[in-house]
């Protein structure tokens, strides 16, 4: 749990608000860098890189929180991230998928 900054200065303050954040489970992110593979960089905000997208390398699934998420975003290398949403049964379909074709996820 993170408090948002209250001093005078913020809006928050301003408005005499208190503002919490939740950190919840991991979710899956895709994440797209603009020079490259965005492996490092997911990896040094504490996320996980759950498979790669493209030959370039230049995409991946990120298993990751919200605020390390976010965080990431703030990165200059990094283009996008964005959350995805995946049905568990076809993601353990794909991940299988994956396996079976020596396709490397990480």
């Amino acid at each position: 749990m993170r408090g948002a900054p209250a001093g005078a200065t913020s809006i928050y303050g301003k408005f005499g608000a208190t503002v919490q954040f939740h950190d919840g489970p991991p979710g899956l992110f895709l994440v797209a860098s603009s020079n490259g593979d965005p492996s490092s960089r997911v990896i040094a905000h504490g996320g996980q890189i759950a498979l790669r997208l493209n030959g370039t390398g230049a995409v991946v699934v990120a298993r990751m929180t919200l605020t390390q998420a976010l965080s990431l975003q703030r990165e200059r290398s990094i283009c996008m991230v964005g959350g995805i949403h995946m049905n568990i049964e076809r993601y353990q379909a794909l991940l299988a998928s994956v396996a079976a074709a020596g396709v490397s996820r990480g």
